[in-house]
Formats: structure tokens, sequence, C-alpha cells
């Protein structure tokens, strides 16, 4: 109907999308030159230009990309320069990996995120820890059996305790108690360096099986303070003076840094809980003294 109108011209046909997306084409490649602008560097921490090529690059994805990686567009480098280039570079997935390993890698020692998630998680493993071997040091020392833990456990799971769900069977609290045992046994041995002078005391008994055992602690001064420390408990096949000297010799290769109980430094003064008439009899321990000390 325009052509009957004097004077009046016809609108100009609406591009479709396929005909608009052509002629951007065709804009950028022939009529718009792009190139990098400066303040990208700024905007996008990374970003850089390389003049010699004229591509741009992100220097964080180069030195921790991946060797699959290397055909990425900013790790190769690009000529697209376009600022939504660099806005999808920037949220994708390289470059979140790249930016986490270069934050690794110049942080503190303890002071990354993933650092700080080990170390939550190591003082958790800690405190469960320590309520189990707690557990295992009172069976120990009220003589109760290794089963007894397994039913422990579930008790300190119904009181609030936070106790895990791993190591909680007999089998664990053996090695557990096995670990006290080795700890004490150390400190033990530190203070009985320490001193200058020890009272070896022993006492015998009989066990289930009627075997013969004799029970051996070291008493000893430290800085003034005295202790009375348990050094362990061996079996004899005869309670004479001569088998129990042996077996307290033995005791202390064992369980102490001493080789025999004479390489103690000092006279060592001993108590035997056995009969006068058997300790001090032709036969008893009192002849084995002079074994420590000639002068006794």
């Amino acid at each position: 109907m325009w052509r009957f109108i004097s004077g009046a011209q016809a609108p100009k046909r609406k591009l479709t999308n396929d005909e608009q997306l052509e002629k951007g084409r065709e804009y950028e490649k022939v009529k718009r030159s792009r190139g990098f602008l400066q303040n990208w560097s700024r905007e996008f921490p990374g970003i850089s230009y390389d003049e010699q090529n004229g591509v741009m690059f992100c220097s964080v994805c180069r030195e921790f990309a991946t060797s699959s990686d290397t055909t990425a567009a900013f790790v190769r480098g690009t000529n697209n320069f376009k600022k939504e280039t660099i806005k999808k570079h920037v949220d994708s997935e390289l470059h979140k990996v790249s930016c986490g390993k270069r934050e690794a890698a110049t942080a503190r020692p303890g002071s990354t995120r993933a650092d700080k998630a080990l170390e939550k998680l190591n003082q958790t493993q800690i405190s469960r820890l320590s309520v189990l071997f707690r557990v295992c040091h009172a069976l120990a020392k009220n003589g109760r059996p290794f089963t007894d833990y397994v039913w422990q456990c579930k008790l300190a799971v119904q009181n609030g305790v936070d106790v895990g769900k791993t190591y909680r069977n007999d089998k664990q609290a053996r090695d557990f108690t096995a670990h006290i045992a080795a700890a004490q046994r150390k400190n033990n041995n530190h203070d009985i360096e320490k001193a200058k002078f020890i009272t070896l005391l022993s006492d015998g008994s009989t066990d289930c099986s009627v075997t013969e055992q004799e029970a051996l602690y070291v008493r000893h001064a430290t800085a003034g303070v005295i202790t009375t420390s348990f050094v362990g408990i061996h079996s004899v096949d005869k309670a004479d003076a001569q088998h129990i000297e042996q077996g307290i010799c033995n005791n202390m290769a064992l369980n102490t840094n001493m080789d025999e109980v004479k390489n103690i430094s000092g006279l060592p003064d001993f108590h035997q809980g056995y009969q006068i008439s058997n300790l001090g009899s032709p036969a008893g321990y009192c002849t084995f003294l002079p074994n420590f000390d000639p002068c006794i």
C-alpha cells in the first residue's frame, strides 16, 4: 500500500536471527578491529597480553594447568579479544582449580583450606582416641578383660560421648593397652636412669595355673621425690634364690634400659617377700648379694 501514498517509503524488512548473526560475523571480520585492553589485566588478575604473538592468556592457568589442559584457549593463548570471553574463562572449572593450586602453593604452611580441614579432622580423631585410650587404661588398672572394652564404648555413645565407629573391638583394646604400657615404661626408664640409687621390691605369688610368679618394682628418689614404679611380672621355674635372682635380672633387662641389675650405679637395696629362712639360709638370696657388689 506504500506505493499508493505519495512520498512514503516502505519500512525496511526486519532481519531474521540467522541474518543478524551473519551480519555480526561479517562486521567482526571486515570492519571492526579488536585489541587487548590494558584495564582487563587489572580487572581480571592473571590475564596477560603477549605482544610478540598478539594473543592474551591466563598466567595462572599456564603455570598450574595439567598436561591435558595445554590446548585450552587461555593456556596456549587466544586472539578473541572480548570481555565476555575472559568472563567465561574466569568462571570455568580450569581457572578455579588453577587458582586453588596457586593459593595452596603460596600460602603459609597450615593456612590453606585443606590444611585447616585436615587439622580439624585430626583434632576430632585425637579427641575420640583419647576417650578410647582412657577406657583401656581404666580396664588395665582394674584388671578387667579386654572384652569389657566393647560395651564400655557402647556405654560412652549412650552417654553422648563421640568415640567414632572404628577401633571398637577387643583386639584394638589390646593394642591400645600395649602402647600405654610402652609409654609408661619409657617414662619409668627415664626416671630410673636419672636416679643415683634404686631399691628393688619383689614379691611372689601363684596364678590360676599354679605357676610361680615374681612381681618386681623399683623405688627411687629423683629431685627429692620418692617414686615406686612397676617393672613387670615374670615367671620362675622354682621359688628359690637362684631362680629368683635370674628372674629379676631377666625382668630388668627386658623392661628397662639396664642389661642386668648389677649394672646399676650405686648399691641396690633389695626387699623380697619370702620367708626369712628362705632369704637368709645358706641357699637363700643373701648368698647371691655379693654378685652385685663384692663389698657385701
